[in-house]
């Protein structure tokens, strides 16, 4: 019921003529990711006020709560979200997040932050926009260990994180490491998404440095500041001004 509920506001609502619409639906929306469904369920987002950073078309925002808001800075996509009944606001993150402070219960950040120029800078000003508590969703495509990279080369695939367009890579630890030095506390890493819940907690510590992309589900954590040795060696005048 859910899924014919959206599929009748794309296509009817979206902006462009049915043909279009109904293309973006079926490249975009008919099929949801069952990764993306376990973090929604188990981590009630269904519920929540999500800030969509990168939302594209809307195919992740239309399964979040009430209040939710998309930012993107492509005008096309934007446009046709907006058309469907979705709320999105142009925004290049790269400048600056112009949110109230606290103003969000959770943030959903998918296949962003490897194009940045300062992915650690969005990462703090996302920080700022959470709520105490609030849970930040963040995915990218990692660099797989050797025994991986090996056959998917041998078959003439392309490995995600070495995309032109991506200027940054990570690996699942660097990864978790850049999302806890910016303040937040890692819940869980997902990689390989199995059926059985048990199966995929017992198997998590191998099979997340196994696939193409990570996913981390973390914690804001409200107390966070930067260590002393950091702010006498550095002075952060992005803080005052840029962090926004």
């Amino acid at each position: 019921m859910e899924q014919a509920r959206i599929k009748q506001q794309i296509i009817d609502g979206g902006c462009f003529d049915r043909a279009e619409n109904e293309r973006i639906y079926r490249k975009f929306f008919a099929t949801v990711p069952r990764s993306f469904l376990r973090i929604v369920e188990s981590h009630g987002l269904g519920g929540k006020k999500v800030l969509d950073v990168g939302c594209g078309y809307g195919h992740y925002l239309v399964h979040f709560g009430p209040g939710s808001l998309g930012l993107d800075a492509n005008e096309r996509s934007r446009r046709f979200a907006q058309s469907a009944g979705l709320q999105v606001m142009d925004c290049n993150v790269e400048d600056a997040l112009p949110l109230p402070t606290e103003s969000f219960e959770a943030v959903w950040c998918a296949n962003l932050l490897e194009h940045l120029v300062a992915p650690h800078l969005l990462l703090n000003r996302l920080h700022r926009v959470l709520a105490p508590e609030g849970l930040l969703v963040t995915k990218v495509p990692v660099i797989p260990p050797w025994f991986v990279r090996g056959p998917v080369r041998l078959l003439g695939r392309p490995l995600g994180y070495e995309a032109s367009e991506h200027i940054n890579a990570y690996t699942p630890s660097t990864f978790a490491f850049a999302i806890e030095r910016a303040g937040f506390q890692v819940m869980e890493s997902i990689s390989i998404n199995l059926p059985n819940p048990l199966l995929q907690t017992l198997t998590a510590p191998i099979t997340r440095c196994w696939g193409a992309s990570i996913t981390v589900v973390a914690r804001k954590d409200s107390a966070f500041v930067y260590p002393e040795k950091r702010l006498d060696a550095f002075d952060p005048q992005w803080m005052e001004g840029s962090y926004r």
